[in-house]
């Protein structure tokens, strides 16, 4: 009997299927997300007969530098014999001759930044195929409704949360690129810093509500926030406006309501420790360099 039957692409008739996979797969420990879901773009389906057993979502990020395996799955009666491997070659050949592959991120619609280092399963088999990895990253939470400030935010800067427009945009592509099409897709707020002249110096994103758009909120409760790309222009780093930033979203978002608020994809967990924040999960983030 052979492994599998089919490869086939990946099509908006198979949420169904990928919904039993993942629940037979990840949960309890990553329950079901259906925005996430629902956000899968292309990607390669292995089938027995008419019973899907695997998939693999891959695409190229827009900027065409790269791209990214979100999300692989392989039904557990078919584990361990091949078509794991055969999904994940399928989908990084569909992304053709883009030089790097992330798992997890990497094109444009991510779950998680990384492998979820709670699914040791994944995180060996990424790295029994030789995918690398150079540091790993935190998701961290806290519930804001008992947020107080840190002893100490610098002054001689003002803060406001306003709209993501032109100038936030600009700031971006002078200075983060790679947050500009999620600057620009964003439902959220900008949360800005500017110099007593008026000159913008720092930005961040912030959400509550119904502009949370992250596919892990559904696991935050409800009332959720999220904070993400938080940058100081280079000349303006290191006088604490990064502290600033996430003081101000942090007390606007606590004063809106908010709960359990995310702030994702962080290296720097110090820096956001004495604002209260914990990890909450945390991932390896594979590459494949080609």
């Amino acid at each position: 009997m052979p492994v599998m039957e089919t490869l086939r692409p990946l099509t908006p008739a198979d949420p169904a299927a990928v919904t039993r996979l993942w629940s037979g797969t990840l949960a309890p420990t990553w329950p079901v997300l259906p925005g996430a879901v629902a956000a899968l773009g292309p990607g390669v389906v292995a089938e027995s007969g008419s019973i899907v057993i695997g998939v693999a979502a891959a695409a190229v990020h827009p900027s065409g530098r790269g791209g990214g395996v979100s999300l692989l799955l392989v039904d557990p009666g078919w584990q361990r014999r091949g078509v794991g491997t055969r999904l994940l070659d399928a989908a990084v050949d569909s992304l053709g001759t883009v030089p790097e592959v992330r798992a997890g991120s990497g094109g444009p619609a991510v779950i998680w930044p990384g492998v979820p280092l709670d699914l040791p399963d994944a995180v060996a088999f990424f790295t029994a195929r030789g995918w690398t990895s150079r540091h790993d990253t935190v998701d961290l939470t806290q519930d804001l409704r008992g947020y107080v400030d840190p002893p100490f935010v610098p002054a001689g800067v003002a803060t406001a949360m306003e709209p993501v427009g032109d100038e936030v945009l600009a700031f971006q592509a002078e200075h983060y690129p790679e947050w500009l099409a999620t600057y620009r897709a964003s439902r959220a707020t900008a949360v800005t810093a500017r110099a007593s002249g008026g000159a913008l110096v720092g930005t961040l994103l912030a959400a509550t509500g119904a502009a949370v758009t992250h596919p892990c909120a559904p696991l935050l409760g409800p009332d959720p926030g999220h904070l993400h790309c938080v940058g100081v222009a280079p000349a303006a780093q290191g006088r604490g406006i990064g502290t600033l930033l996430v003081a101000h979203a942090s007390r606007a978002l606590r004063d809106a309501g908010t709960r359990v608020c995310l702030v994702d994809w962080v290296v720097r967990t110090g820096f956001y420790a004495r604002l209260g924040y914990r990890p909450w999960r945390s991932y390896r983030m594979f590459r494949l360099n080609r």
